[in-house]
C-alpha cells in the first residue's frame, strides 16, 4: 500500500528537452537575471504554447543548476498537498536540504505561516548554495490559500533563493511591488515567441518538410512566433502534397489555428488511431497495458498500445515521455484539453465506461489512489465507496486519516451511513483530527436498520477512549475488554488500539507490571504483522515510559524503533512516524541540543497533522519550551495560540485544555508575570495549596494526577513573592509526589528548586549540596533543559560550585551545562593548564586600562613580549579580544 505515502514523483522531474529543441542564447541570458542577489521572482507568463516549460528544463540543464522542479495541476489547490509537493521538490534537488516530511494536513494561513513555511524558510536561508524554485502550470492554481502561501515566501524569500514562476496569466501576487523594488524579472509572450531565425532553425528540425524562407517568414508571421502553434502546423504539412496552400490558410486567430491544425493533425491519422487518442485522452498517465484495457474489445482492433505509444512518441505527436524505459507517458497538456474537449462533445456516453475501465486496471495493480480517482471520475458513487471501504483499514494502519478523510468527503452521505464498517472509521478518524464528540458519535449510528453495528465492539472502543481520556479508568478498561472480546479477528487496527487501551487502563489503575507486559508483548505482535500505526503507538508508549524514568538512552532505542516500524518500503515516512520524531525531538531538548530538537519537532508536527491533529498537542508544548530557551516571546505567543486551538478542538476530555493552562501558567512564573500565574492559580483554587486544596484534587483521578506537575509552577511563585516556608512545604510535597509515582524528572525540578530556594535564603552551602544532589542524578542520563531554564541565578551557583567541587566526572557535566548556558564560558581544561606562569602574569593586567606598553614597563619585558603572551592567552581561551578574554577568565575564576 506504499502508494498511499507516496508523491507522484514525474511532476518533481524537470521536463526532457523536445527534440526539436532550439537554442536561445538571448533569452537564457535574460533568465541569468534570475540570479541576482536582489530579484525575488522570474515571472514567465505567456499562453500556452510559447515553450515556457522547455525553455525553463534547457536553460537550467545548460547551466547546471539545482533546482526544485513542480509541475502545478488542478489537485494542488489544495494548501496542503501543494506544500507538501514543495517540501517534496526542494528535498530532490538539495540533498542536503533536509526538509520537514511532507504534509497533507489541512491547516491554512497564520497556521501554516508557523508550522511551515517559517521553518521552510529559514531551512532555505542556512543553504549553502542557491535555491531555485520552478513552479510550473500555475495558472492550474486558483485558491487564493495557496496565492497566500506564495505570496508569503515571496515577501520573506532569502537572498539565497529564488523563484521561477511559469503561468499562461498573471497570478495575484504582489507583482507590482515587487517591480516598484525592482526585484521582479520578466518574460512575456513578446519575449518568447520564436523570430524568423528561431523559426527557421525549428523548422529545420522536422526532416520531411522542404519549406523556403518565404514560406518559413509566412509561417512565423502568421502564428506570431507562437511556438505551438509552428509545432502543429510541422506536423499537418508532414507530407502534405500543398504546403504552401495550407500556408496560405493559416489564420492569426490563436483558437482558430488550435481547432485547424487539430482537425488537420486528427485527419492524417487513421481512425483507430483517432480513437485511440480520444480515448486515452482521459488518463494523467499512460503505458500500454493501461490503454490496451481502455480499449479492449472495440472494432476494429488496435495494434498493441505500448507499439502506438512508441509510433506517437517517434511521430512527435504532442506526447511526453515520463520516464528513461519509455514505458510511462503522457500527452501535451493543450493537446489533451482539445482531445478531451472533442470526445465530450461526441461521445460523451463512454466517458464513464472509460473512467471505469482504468479505475479497474489501476486497481489490478494496487494503485488504489488512482482506481479511486478514476471512480469519482466516472461518477459512480458506489464504486468509489466499494474501493474506499476495501482500503479504508490499510489507510488506518499506515495512518493516512487525512487521505481517508478527503475520499470520504467526497462521497454521498448515504454511501457510508449504508457501510457501517465505513462509518466506524470514519469516526475514528474524525476523532484524530479533532472533530466535535457529537459528530463522533453520530457517526457511529449506522442509517441501515437491518444490520447490526458492523464491526461489533466499534461503539464501545469509543466509549473505552472517551472514558480513559476524562480519568474514568474503570469505565475505561471495562469497555476496552469487551471491545476486544467482540471485535472480529479481521480488525486489527480497532483490536491493537483495544488492546492499547486495555494496557493504559491497567497501568493507570496500579497493574503496572501487567499492563506493561501486554503493551511488551502487543509490540512484537504488531511490528511482525507490518501494522505501522499500532507499532509505532506502542512502541512510543513504551519509550515514553523510559523517559520519565530518565532512561534516556533506552528510550531514545524505542523512539527510534518506531521511526523505522512507521517508515514504509520505500522509504517514505508514514504520518504516524511524526509521533517518533516528536518524541525525539523532546529529548534532543532534554540534552539542549535546541537546532535538532527543533529540526525533529517541525517534522513530527507536520507528519503527525496529517494523522491527528490532536495528537501534535505534546509536540507544541515542546515547542513552547524550545523557544523559551531561546527567549523567543513571540513564537510563544503563537504556540500558545495552536494550543489552545487544539484543546478547544478535542472536547472528548478537558485534560488537555488544563495541561495548556498549566504550561502557560509556568511560562508566566518563568517570565515574571507573578499577576498572570495568580490568575492560574485562583482558577485552579489553589490559593491555600500546599496546606490545603479543593475536594476535586482528591475526587477526581486526572485532576489528582496533574498536581505533581502544577506544584513547581506554585513553588517558583512562592520564590518570587519571598514565601518562602510555603515554597519549602510545597518542595517537600513534590519529592513525597515524585518518589510515589517513579517520577525522576519531577525529583530532580523538586532539587533544583531547593537549590534556588536556599540560594534566595542566602544559605550558600545548602544551596549548593542540594545543587550537586540534582547534577550527580541528571548527569548519567545528559539530561540539561531542567538546569538551563532556571535562568542566571543558577548559572551563577553553577559557576561557585565548579571553583569548590573535585569530582573529575561532575565538574565534567557542570562544564557541559555553562557551555549551554555561554559556549564561550568554558573551554578545555587541557589548554588552560597550559597556561605559563608569565602569561598569567600578563592576563592579571588585562582588565586594566593600561596600554601594552605599560604592562610591558611593569613586567620588565618587551612590548613585542607582551603582545606574543596576550596572543597565545587569546589562544588558549578561544577568544578574540581583550574584553573577551578578561570576561572568560573571570567565569574561570583565572582573576
Amino acid at each position: 500500500m506504499s502508494q498511499f505515502s507516496n508523491l507522484l514523483e514525474s511532476k518533481l522531474k524537470i521536463p526532457h528537452l523536445p527534440t526539436q529543441m532550439v537554442t536561445r542564447p538571448r533569452l537564457f541570458n535574460a533568465l541569468d537575471n534570475t540570479l541576482q542577489p536582489f530579484q525575488r521572482m522570474t515571472l514567465i507568463s505567456a499562453p500556452t504554447g510559447y515553450g515556457k516549460t522547455s525553455l525553463v528544463s534547457a536553460w537550467i540543464q545548460a547551466r547546471k543548476l539545482p533546482a526544485a522542479w513542480l509541475t502545478l495541476e488542478e489537485q494542488d489547490n489544495d494548501p496542503a498537498r501543494f506544500t507538501s509537493y514543495l517540501l517534496a521538490a526542494l528535498e530532490k534537488a538539495n540533498p542536503e536540504f533536509k526538509a520537514p516530511e511532507l504534509l497533507t494536513g489541512p491547516y491554512t494561513g497564520a497556521e501554516l505561516e508557523s508550522s511551515t513555511l517559517i521553518p521552510l524558510l529559514n531551512l532555505i536561508a542556512g543553504a549553502e548554495r542557491t535555491v531555485l524554485i520552478v513552479l510550473d502550470d500555475y495558472h492550474c492554481i486558483k485558491n487564493q490559500s495557496v496565492h497566500h502561501i506564495v505570496g508569503y515566501l515571496l515577501e520573506n524569500m532569502p537572498f539565497c533563493a529564488h523563484l521561477l514562476l511559469l503561468t499562461r496569466a498573471d497570478p495575484p501576487l504582489p507583482i507590482a511591488r515587487l517591480r516598484g523594488r525592482g526585484q521582479l524579472n520578466e518574460l512575456r509572450m513578446e519575449d518568447l515567441r520564436f523570430n524568423p531565425e528561431e523559426t527557421r532553425s525549428f523548422l529545420e528540425g522536422y526532416k520531411d518538410l522542404r519549406l523556403n524562407g518565404n514560406e518559413i517568414k509566412i509561417l512565423n508571421r502568421r502564428t506570431e512566433g507562437w511556438i505551438a502553434g509552428l509545432q502543429m502546423a510541422a506536423v499537418s504539412l508532414q507530407g502534405h502534397s500543398n504546403q504552401q496552400a495550407v500556408i496560405e490558410d493559416f489564420s492569426g486567430d490563436h483558437h482558430y489555428i488550435m481547432d485547424f491544425l487539430l482537425d488537420e493533425v486528427l485527419r492524417q491519422q487513421p481512425p483507430e488511431i483517432q480513437r485511440f487518442l480520444l480515448y486515452t485522452s482521459i488518463l494523467n498517465r499512460l503505458n500500454g497495458s493501461l490503454c490496451d484495457a481502455l480499449l479492449a474489445g472495440l472494432e476494429p482492433r488496435l495494434p498493441a498500445s505500448k507499439d502506438v505509444l512508441q509510433g506517437l512518441e517517434q511521430a512527435n505527436l504532442f506526447i511526453i515521455r515520463l520516464d528513461e524505459k519509455r514505458e510511462w507517458f503522457r500527452y501535451h497538456r493543450l493537446f489533451t484539453d482539445l482531445l478531451q474537449g472533442r470526445l465530450q462533445s461526441r461521445e460523451a456516453d463512454t466517458i464513464g465506461m472509460l473512467h471505469k475501465r482504468a479505475s479497474s486496471w489501476f486497481e489490478s495493480q494496487n494503485l488504489y489512489d488512482e482506481a479511486i480517482q478514476h471512480a469519482f471520475m466516472s461518477e459512480d458513487t458506489g464504486l468509489a465507496a466499494d474501493l474506499v471501504e476495501r482500503v479504508s483499514q490499510d489507510l488506518l494502519m499506515r495512518s493516512e486519516t487525512a487521505t481517508l478523510l478527503q475520499w470520504l468527503q467526497r462521497l454521498p452521505r448515504e454511501q457510508i451511513t449504508s457501510r457501517p464498517r465505513l462509518a466506524a472509521y470514519q469516526a475514528w478518524a474524525l476523532l484524530f483530527q479533532g472533530a466535535p464528540l457529537s459528530v463522533v458519535e453520530a457517526q457511529l449510528i449506522q442509517a441501515d436498520q437491518s444490520q447490526h453495528q458492523d464491526p461489533p465492539g466499534a461503539a464501545a472502543l469509543l466509549e473505552a477512549f472517551v472514558a480513559l481520556s476524562q480519568g474514568k479508568v474503570a469505565l475505561g478498561l471495562d469497555r476496552s475488554e469487551y471491545a476486544l472480546e467482540v471485535l472480529p479477528p479481521d480488525e486489527h487496527y480497532l483490536r491493537d488500539f483495544a488492546t492499547f487501551c486495555v494496557a493504559g487502563a491497567r497501568i493507570a489503575a496500579g497493574e503496572l507490571e501487567s499492563g506493561i507486559q501486554l503493551l511488551e508483548d502487543t509490540t512484537k505482535l504488531v511490528e511482525r504483522a507490518r501494522n505501522p500505526s499500532s507499532a509505532v503507538i506502542f512502541l512510543t508508549e513504551l519509550a515514553e515510559m523510559r523517559w520519565k524514568e530518565m532512561q534516556l538512552d533506552e528510550a531514545i532505542a524505542f523512539y527510534q524503533r518506531a521511526l523505522a516500524a512507521g517508515t514504509d518500503e520505500s522509504g517514505k515516512k508514514l504520518p504516524i512516524a511524526g509521533r517518533a520524531l516528536i518524541g525525539l525531538g523532546n529529548l534532543a531538548l532534554e540534552r539542549y541540543d535546541l537546532e535538532q530538537a527543533e529540526s525533529l519537532l517541525q517534522e513530527g508536527i507536520q507528519l503527525t497533522e496529517r494523522w491527528s491533529l490532536i495528537g501534535t498537542l505534546e509536540a507544541h508544548v515542546f515547542m513552547v519550551m524550545l523557544h523559551f530557551a531561546r527567549g523567543a516571546r513571540e513564537k510563544i505567543e503563537q504556540e500558545f495560540r495552536l494550543l489552545y486551538d487544539l484543546a478547544r478542538r478535542f472536547d472528548a476530555s478537558q485534560i488537555d485544555d488544563h495541561v495548556v493552562e498549566m504550561v502557560e501558567a509556568d511560562i508566566n512564573v518563568r517570565q515574571g508575570d507573578l499577576e498572570a500565574a495568580h490568575a492560574w492559580v485562583a482558577k485552579r483554587g489553589l490559593d491555600q495549596a500546599p496546606s490545603k486544596l479543593p475536594q476535586v484534587y482528591t475526587e477526581d483521578y486526572l485532576t489528582s494526577r496533574l498536581y505533581k506537575y502544577e506544584l513547581p509552577i506554585l513553588i517558583r511563585l512562592f520564590i518570587a513573592e519571598k514565601r518562602y516556608e510555603q515554597a519549602d512545604q510545597a518542595i517537600e510535597q513534590l519529592i513525597l509526589q515524585s518518589k510515589e509515582a517513579n517520577r525522576p524528572f519531577l525529583l530532580l525540578e523538586a532539587e533544583i528548586l531547593r537549590a534556588s530556594l536556599l540560594q534566595a535564603r542566602s544559605n550558600t552551602d545548602a544551596s549548593l549540596a542540594a545543587l550537586r544532589r540534582a547534577l550527580e542524578m541528571a548527569r548519567p542520563s545528559g539530561s540539561a533543559r531542567l538546569f538551563l531554564a532556571e535562568g542566571d541565578h543558577l548559572l551563577k551557583l553553577l559557576r561557585k560550585g565548579r571553583s569548590t567541587w573535585d569530582s573529575p566526572e561532575l565538574l565534567q557535566f557542570v562544564d557541559f551545562l555553562l557551555r549551554k548556558f555561554d559556549p564561550r564560558s568554558v573551554i578545555d581544561p587541557s589548554k588552560l593548564d597550559t597556561l605559563s606562569q608569565r602569561e598569567l602574569e600578563v592576563l592579571q593586567h588585562l582588565p586594566s586600562d593600561k596600554t601594552l606598553e605599560a604592562v610591558a614597563e611593569e613586567l620588565i619585558i618587551s612590548v613585542n613580549t607582551v603582545r606574543s603572551h596576550v596572543k597565545s592567552i587569546y589562544a588558549k581561551l578561544e577568544v578574540h579580544s581583550r574584553l573577551q578574554a578578561v570576561e572568560k577568565a573571570r567565569h574561570l575564576n583565572l582573576l
